[in-house]
This record gives C-alpha cells, sequence and structure tokens, in this order.
C-alpha cells in the first residue's frame, strides 16, 4: 500500500507541471474577449489569470501600428481591406494581439472581420448587451516575433454594405518576456479611427459639416436641421441606447435647400441617450441627442 502511495504521489508531481504548463499553453493561444480597450468596458489583457501586473501604455504608435490600405484613411462601403497590426519591443521574442471595430456613433460593432492566416490569427466573440462583438486575435502559432522585437498580423475587414459614419478600430498588443507567468509583461492600447468616403457618404446630398440635432424639452420633440443639395427623398429614424426602433418615416420627399424636421414620438421620454439617424442615397448619418 504504502508502494502504490508513493507511485501516486510521484504521478502527481510529474502531473502537475505538464497541468500547468497546458494552461500556460492555452492562455497564448488568444487574448481574453474584450481587451482591446473599448468602450463601455475599457478593459485590456492585464486582468487575473492573463497579464494582471503588466503595466499598460496608451497611444504609443512607435510600438504599436495599425496600416490601413487607404492614403486617407477612408473607406468605401462594400469594400473589403486588409489591414495589418505591427508591435516593436527590442529584445522581445512573443507578442499578441486583439482588435475590434465599432462604429464612433453608437460603439456598436461594425463591418466584418475575416481570416487571411489562420495558422496565426482567429475569431473570438463577446456580447455586451445586445451588442455581439467579434475580434480578430492571435493563435499560438502568431505569438513568436518573426524577427527579434517585432511581430505583425494581417486579416480582412469588410465596410458596412452603406455609409454607417466614421469607424473606430480599437486594438491592444502585449509584448511578453516569455517567462511563463504574468510578470514582467507589457501591455499596447490604441485606437485607429477611419472615415467614410466622401465620394461615397451623405456629404454627397447633405451638408454634414452643419447637421444640428437635439431635444426640445419645451415642445417634447427631437429636432434635427440640416441642408440637402438637390431634391431627395428622406428617411428618418430615432433608436435607443439600447438599439431600439423608436420612430421611422420612410422616403420624404425633400426640396433642395435648408431643412427642419420635427419628430413627436411621445411625453415622458426617459433621460439619457438617443440617436437621431438621417437617410439619404442610402447613405447614413447619426446624429446623438441626449435628454436631460
Amino acid at each position: 500500500m504504502k508502494y502504490k502511495k508513493r507511485q501516486l504521489l510521484l504521478a502527481g508531481i510529474i502531473l502537475l507541471p505538464l497541468l500547468f504548463g497546458q494552461f500556460t499553453y492555452r492562455k497564448s493561444g488568444g487574448s481574453h474577449p474584450g481587451s482591446t480597450g473599448a468602450p463601455p468596458e475599457n478593459t485590456t489583457c492585464a486582468q487575473p489569470n492573463c497579464h494582471s501586473p503588466a503595466l499598460v501604455t496608451y497611444n504609443d504608435t512607435i510600438v504599436n501600428k495599425l496600416i490601413f490600405p487607404t492614403s486617407n484613411n477612408t473607406y468605401v462601403p462594400g469594400v473589403t481591406y486588409k489591414i495589418t497590426v505591427q508591435v516593436r519591443n527590442p529584445n522581445i521574442s512573443r507578442f499578441g494581439f486583439e482588435i475590434l471595430a465599432l462604429q464612433y456613433a453608437t460603439n456598436t460593432t461594425i463591418g466584418e472581420f475575416s481570416i487571411i492566416d489562420s495558422n496565426r490569427t482567429h475569431l473570438i466573440q463577446r456580447s455586451i448587451g445586445s451588442d455581439d462583438r467579434t475580434s480578430v486575435t492571435h493563435s499560438i502559432d502568431g505569438t513568436p516575433a518573426i524577427t527579434l522585437g517585432f511581430n505583425e498580423w494581417s486579416f480582412n475587414w469588410t465596410a458596412p454594405l452603406k455609409n454607417e459614419g466614421d469607424v473606430v478600430f480599437y486594438y491592444s498588443t502585449n509584448s511578453t518576456n516569455n517567462n511563463n507567468n504574468e510578470l514582467g509583461d507589457a501591455i499596447y492600447v490604441s485606437s485607429f479611427k477611419i472615415e467614410p468616403d466622401l465620394s461615397n457618404s451623405i456629404a454627397k446630398y447633405v451638408d454634414d459639416k452643419n447637421i444640428i440635432a437635439f431635444f426640445d424639452n419645451k415642445t417634447e420633440q427631437f429636432k434635427i436641421n440640416y441642408t440637402l443639395k438637390s431634391d431627395e427623398k428622406v428617411t428618418l429614424n430615432i433608436n435607443d441606447n439600447l438599439g431600439r426602433s423608436l420612430y421611422q418615416e420612410n422616403n420624404i420627399s425633400k426640396i433642395k435647400g435648408p431643412q427642419s424636421d420635427k419628430i413627436a414620438i411621445g411625453t415622458n421620454l426617459s433621460k439619457g441617450l438617443y440617436f437621431i439617424n438621417l437617410i439619404v442615397g442610402n447613405t447614413k448619418v447619426s446624429k446623438k441627442v441626449i435628454i436631460n
């Protein structure tokens, strides 16, 4: 019996580091979903069971770099773009990353990621309320440096089928000292904004620099003022901060010139954030409105 107990104890001692090794191995196979620094959580990989004691640095464009393939950082609806995230940190041999794309006006997922190299990157999912978020992160084979102190990952992002306004890529990279624990690692968090191509945007139809949206507390009406560059059909809708539709009117005929639309959707609206969406010619602009 004593001999068997010694055998079991020895087996446990041997298996313990193997199990721990498997844990750290799996951890290197991708970030915790929601580690890009994106709102509303603003969390990074510096969290328990990941890189909790790591130093977090924000907006270091020398270490962290996103390469978007258009010279003016604009997108055309429906077009697929190859994006590259790079990280540089001297003498580091292992890196990781995560990236997420959000619509600037609503902080909700926008566009669609797809994988180019399935050996080095993969998709992960996470839900924030009603927003199902898909990110790209590293796979295990994507963590070793390409050259000492440097790594990069490429993947595709397909723009939304219509102009959804500005888009922000929130991304973080980590530089690890490869010592099989969280101590001594570094996290870098950045964001990168792109804008709709003006030749395919609301600016073709509306003077987009002078769109004013607000809530009139006296009349309990939403109001939006804008100027059309030509006779157009306009669609207006209003959503709350959870994306629920509160009002929609389609294909309103408008003549060229200044417009002032008043929208009443009931009394005793809750305080908070709302979005007035103006759609003209299959392009859209969203304006935030706060009811105090």
